[in-house]
């Protein structure tokens, strides 16, 4: 028995040997060596088999999803940010109900107008009257007695009559003219105020568009982790069932993985929040089914791709190319911060806000010229020409003609105060909108500051992201081979691929936040968000 003993511990120490030496060298060399080993395998584990059954249930729900709203996706396409704001401005209600007041102003101007040209209008008339007035005069009893058997009996008359009235103004101080220029100045304010709306609702659809790809690109990550781990359980499924790890091992990889899903299904969520926000601002149908262009690829390489060992140098000696994970992003560049001077002048140029404001300003002083002109002479011609006979069939003749024409003045030189208390009131509304200008100035000045400041800071805050996935991927790659090589613990490369999924997502949002950060500038300048800074614009200062 003691002789048994003695061997069987000889025996474990050169198994020992024999699995450290290989994981200590290259990678694979170990794994070959062990397939030609006649080792036990595993005894069956109820609760590892039932996690796995678990584990085995999510994926294909998963993948029902993703069918699901891949076989949605296939009836549309190319949805890119120009799109996005194309249909936006094309279908918006709101802005739809903004620009509806067009046609209204249009219409004012038309109205103030026809004042200045011929009033005509058709009359007919028909009328029956009688008059008693005749028995009610003081001198009816004598005429009485002078015609003792004559009938004073009132009688009804009926009269026919039909004409064309005419008025004209002639001359008015200059009253018609300020209110058609009036009418105008309201016109060109309306239309800085639909560009406004445009520029919010572009600036809405911008947001929305950068909100559904960073919910739909923080989904890859997810659904790309989840696919990391499941791969990474294979290989300790592998190692487990000979021998080579432990249960605890095998645990720990089904509950990596296990911890993904509920963080693709918050994913997946609020990946159909963003999909429904971005059709409610480019009025599209919430049942419409949607797909969106552009958008950044995941950098997480799956296991599969790199289980075997890579050599850190090529043949000649010189130092191999970068990884896969380590090449740069793909998604569009930013353009660089924009001067302030560049920006500013811009915007006072662009911004439809202050063309709406100096507007108002001038429409006021329109309105001060049209009431002042109410205070002066008036002079109007007025005509009328028709007919008017007791017979209907007297119309005909010219004998029965009826028609007056007059040229009137009309000045109302005294009205209690009325007109100077209006010209008082829009004199201080003018001065209102001078403070308002100068004050929308200083915002706009403030305004276009924070939004270089925090474009400015997106960009940094995007670059470091991009470092730190950078290096967070590079960091899961040598995790992962070191586990492999068995130099490293599971902990250690569980603990890389939740840092390497988080970069991932940082770096994800911190680009988005500065696409959307661009757009915010954009509106500040009074630009669409699909305008681009030149770098001859740029700001070099700091």
């Amino acid at each position: 028995m003691r002789k048994a003993s003695i061997w069987s511990l000889v025996l474990l120490a050169a198994f020992a040997v024999h699995f450290a030496a290989p994981r200590a060298a290259t990678g694979q060399e170990g794994l070959s060596a062990l397939d030609d080993l006649d080792l036990p395998t595993q005894q069956e584990d109820p609760a590892v088999e039932a996690i796995d059954r678990q584990l085995d249930a999510a994926d294909e729900r998963f993948e029902a999803a993703l069918a699901a709203a891949e076989a949605e996706n296939e009836t549309v396409g190319g949805l890119d940010l120009a799109e996005a704001v194309r249909l936006a401005l094309a279908n918006n209600p709101a802005l739809a109900a903004v620009e509806a007041r067009r046609d209204e102003v249009a219409a004012g101007v038309q109205e103030v107008r026809a004042d200045a040209y011929p009033q005509v209008a058709a009359t007919s008339s028909y009328s029956i009257s009688r008059n008693p007035a005749f028995l009610n005069s003081p001198d009816f009893e004598d005429l009485l007695d002078q015609f003792p058997a004559g009938s004073f009996e009132p009688a009804e008359q009926r009269l026919y009559g039909f004409g064309v009235e005419v008025t004209q103004p002639i001359y008015t101080f200059g009253k018609l003219s300020a209110a058609i220029d009036l009418a105008r100045l309201l016109v060109d304010a309306n239309a800085a105020q639909i560009d406004a709306a445009r520029l919010d609702t572009a600036l809405d659809a911008a947001e929305a568009y950068y909100d559904y790809l960073a919910a739909r690109d923080a989904l890859a990550v997810g659904l790309v982790q989840r696919r990391v781990r499941r791969e990474a359980l294979e290989v300790v499924r592998s190692r487990y069932e000979v021998g080579e790890a432990t249960r605890l091992e095998m645990l720990r990889a089904q509950s990596a993985l296990a911890e993904v899903t509920p963080e693709v299904a918050s994913r997946a969520g609020e990946l159909a929040v963003a999909g429904s926000r971005l059709k409610n601002v480019l009025g599209l149908d919430p049942r419409a089914p949607l797909a969106v262009a552009g958008g950044l690829e995941p950098r997480l390489p799956p296991v599969a791709e790199e289980l075997a060992a890579e050599e850190l140098t090529e043949p000649s000696g010189e130092p191999a190319a970068p990884s896969p994970a380590l090449a740069p992003r793909r998604g569009g560049e930013l353009s660089p911060v924009p001067s302030f001077d560049t920006v500013f002048a811009t915007a006072q140029a662009e911004r439809p806000e202050l063309v709406d404001l100096e507007l108002q300003a001038e429409a006021l002083a329109q309105r001060q010229v049209v009431v002042r002109a109410e205070g002066r002479p008036q002079i109007e011609f007025n005509g009328f020409y028709g007919r008017e006979a007791r017979v209907f069939g007297d119309l005909g003749d010219g004998l029965f003609d009826n028609y007056a024409f007059s040229v009137g003045l009309r000045w109302e030189f005294f009205d209690g105060g009325r007109r100077k208390g209006q010209i008082a009131q829009f004199e201080s509304q003018r001065q209102q909108l001078g403070h308002r200008l100068r004050d929308l100035l200083s915002t706009i000045r403030l305004e276009i500051d924070e939004s270089r400041t925090d474009y400015r800071t997106a960009i940094e805050r995007w670059w470091a992201a991009e470092t730190a996935a950078t290096a967070a991927r590079e960091a899961s790659r040598v995790a992962r081979e070191s586990y492999r090589e068995g130099v490293a613990l599971q902990t250690d490369w569980l603990d890389a691929q939740r840092q390497e999924a988080e970069s991932e997502i940082l770096a994800v949002e911190a680009y988005y936040e500065a696409r959307r950060e661009a757009a915010r500038l954009a509106r500040a300048v009074g630009a669409l968000p699909t305008r681009g800074w030149t770098t001859a614009g740029a700001d070099n200062e700091e």
